[in-house]
């Protein structure tokens, strides 16, 4: 990376990026590095995924990747939708990346994109385990910036019934169900 005149952005057709590997693995001076050297912060992989340097970074909770993408033109591809049409901010919030998602919302992050089953960044977060306090943070988060918490994914079901029938026991699923009955959700 250092050398002179090295360059590291020919990549195979069906291979992500050398930028795409180092934010996956969240190799925030590797990443520093390769956009110095011009890597490309837009590139799309080829890989069956379909996916970009930030969308990779969001979706593994690398918040010193995302901030530096988006100190770039990445900032351009905040709403890029992958193969199956989710984004950065939709695999952060179903991730429980509550950093990620509040500095995806406060660059603009589009929240109420939807998905191939329609599902929004809303949906994404209240679907899991909810096993971590992290997930009500990201609920009100998402909820203070205009989630709509109505909208019916393919099968009819809201949020709300993402949130009862989420695979999680834990405490935390009574508050978020609170929540998006306080934000007048119906099932």
């Amino acid at each position: 990376l250092y050398a002179p005149g090295v360059s590291v952005s020919h990549v195979q057709a069906d291979k992500d990026s050398p930028l795409i590997m180092a934010c996956r693995n969240g190799h925030t001076r590797v990443v520093q590095k390769l956009l110095e050297k011009g890597e490309d912060p837009c590139y799309v992989s080829s890989e069956w995924t379909q996916s970009t340097p930030l969308f990779v970074a969001a979706e593994w909770g690398h918040l010193d990747c995302v901030n530096l993408l988006l100190a770039t033109n990445a900032r351009t591809t905040i709403n890029f939708q992958d193969r199956h049409r989710r984004t950065a901010l939709m695999m952060a919030a179903q991730r429980g990346h509550v950093g990620v998602v509040r500095v995806l919302l406060s660059a603009g992050a589009k929240i109420n994109l939807q998905d191939h089953v329609l599902l929004n960044a809303l949906s994404h977060a209240v679907g899991t385990d909810c096993s971590s306090a992290d997930y009500i943070t990201i609920v009100q988060d998402l909820l203070a910036a205009g989630a709509e918490v109505n909208v019916p994914d393919v099968e009819g079901k809201t949020a709300l019934f993402r949130a009862r029938k989420n695979p999680g026991n834990s405490p935390h699923k009574k508050v978020i169900e609170r929540l998006l009955l306080d934000h007048g959700a119906v099932e």
